[in-house]
């Protein structure tokens, strides 16, 4: 799933080619995309810790006397084969590259209302021959979650230094993402309200072919409100809305302020599975004209913005989801594009010790203007994931994956992608 600033709703550690999920759409959605998992009567969901966005059910616990903190120190290394590092269409490089991962989950069950989550990954990846994509990064997160029968509140701070992939080349761009949201609701008998705010900041370590290092440095402002009729159980109706204010540290592409509301519902279905689906309208309005030129037409711009999305699990290990999507993103050759795509993934448990995975995706960026002479830049880019996992015993196991991506521009590069990787996960 493609990311234009960073944020992504499943939380993968850098794979070397993976795109993931907008910053935009997700601190925006944060509250009202997040898909519980339900289990038939009597089931409890086994424990796991990720690593590297490897999911692993611990070797075991180290506890306070109260049990009230739980630490998992974790690691992975691994090997992996990435066929275009520069993702680009002709005079293509390839090469191997060795990762290392270390880290630990901190969790405080201050209250039975209160928990707290504390988890850090140090990021390491070293490339056989390219050393200039070398990476020394990873990631912290901060979560705070109070849960009581009238008043729920959470809050989250995150910091990232990643190579993500670029949504509009592909090119994988060494950046840092500094993020927080912060919210609260009520719930009565048949009514919960809420709002929230949200903040990031994003700062590029070096350069693309299309902008320079600084060019696209920013921060977001934003918030949010949300108000739902609860209808059934685990089922609720509402309405949302968001603004946020996004402002470039240079004057190479135009702040804005963007709009939006949205109508959903989030409604379980049977034990097992739930459908949430929300549509509405986002309008944006930048300082000008992409780069000036009226031509573009692009000063203000509105765009349908909505999620639908299905999640089933058959058995504890197994899962099978699907989500179509569209939003509004900030682009590099208009002032705005226009965002649709859809993936289907999931997981299937051939024993405990095993598992097949895969995920398949496309989606389209389409941009709002372009040049006296020239085309509108429009991006399809299609992904398709594969991967088996191996528990050797509780706490290590393995991960064979491939990643393949291929993308076709109009007018910027045109890139096919194959990361193939081989990981050795540990939790404690």
């Amino acid at each position: 799933m493609p990311t234009s600033s960073g944020l992504s709703l499943h939380s993968r550690i850098v794979t070397g080619g993976r795109v993931t999920l907008s910053r935009s759409l997700t601190l925006a959605s944060l509250a009202a995309l997040a898909v519980p998992v339900f289990a038939a009567d009597g089931e409890r969901p086994r424990e796991t810790v990720s690593v590297g966005g490897f999911a692993i059910e611990p070797m075991g616990n180290m506890t306070s006397p109260d049990s009230a903190v739980t630490i998992h120190p974790k690691a992975l290394v691994g090997v992996a084969y990435n066929t275009n590092v520069y993702a680009t269409e002709n005079n293509t490089e390839s090469d191997v590259f060795y990762s290392a991962i270390a880290g630990i989950d901190i969790g405080w069950r201050a209250t039975e209302e209160d928990k707290f989550l504390l988890s850090g990954e140090y990021v390491g990846q070293a490339y056989q021959e390219q050393q200039g994509r070398n990476l020394q990064g990873g990631r912290g997160i901060f979560r705070y979650g109070h849960k009581a029968l009238v008043w729920d509140a959470n809050a989250l701070a995150s910091f990232a230094r990643t190579n993500d992939p670029f949504i509009s080349t592909g090119e994988q761009i060494k950046h840092d993402d500094l993020d927080g949201a912060i919210n609260a609701s009520r719930t009565g008998n048949f009514i919960r309200v809420g709002a929230g705010g949200t903040y990031s900041r994003r700062d590029y370590l070096e350069g693309s072919a299309q902008f320079g290092e600084n060019d696209r440095d920013y921060t977001i402002v934003g918030g949010n409100m949300r108000a739902g009729y609860l209808y059934a159980e685990d089922s609720e109706a509402y309405v949302r809305g968001f603004v946020d204010r996004r402002n470039y540290d240079e004057d190479v592409f135009n702040d804005s302020t963007g709009y939006g509301g949205l109508v959903g519902v989030m409604a379980k279905i049977a034990t097992r599975s739930q459908l949430i689906a929300e549509i509405g309208a986002t309008y944006r309005a930048y300082k000008d004209d992409f780069r000036g030129i009226a031509s573009y037409d692009d000063k203000n711009l509105i765009a349908p913005v909505g999620n639908l999305i299905y999640r089933w699990r058959p058995e504890i290990g197994s899962h099978v989801g699907a989500r179509i999507y569209s939003s509004l993103e900030d682009s590099i050759t208009s002032n705005g594009a226009w965002l649709v795509g859809g993936v289907l993934d999931g997981r299937f448990r051939l024993q405990k010790q095993a598992a097949l995975y895969g995920s398949a995706g496309v989606y389209r960026l389409t941009s709002s203007g372009h040049a006296p002479g020239a085309e509108t830049e429009v991006r399809t880019t299609e992904e398709l994931t594969v991967g088996a996992e191996y528990f050797l015993m509780d706490g290590v196991g393995l991960r064979l994956q491939n990643v393949y991506t291929m993308s076709q521009s109009k007018t910027l590069n045109d890139f096919s992608r194959d990361v193939v990787s081989l990981d050795l996960g540990f939790v404690y």
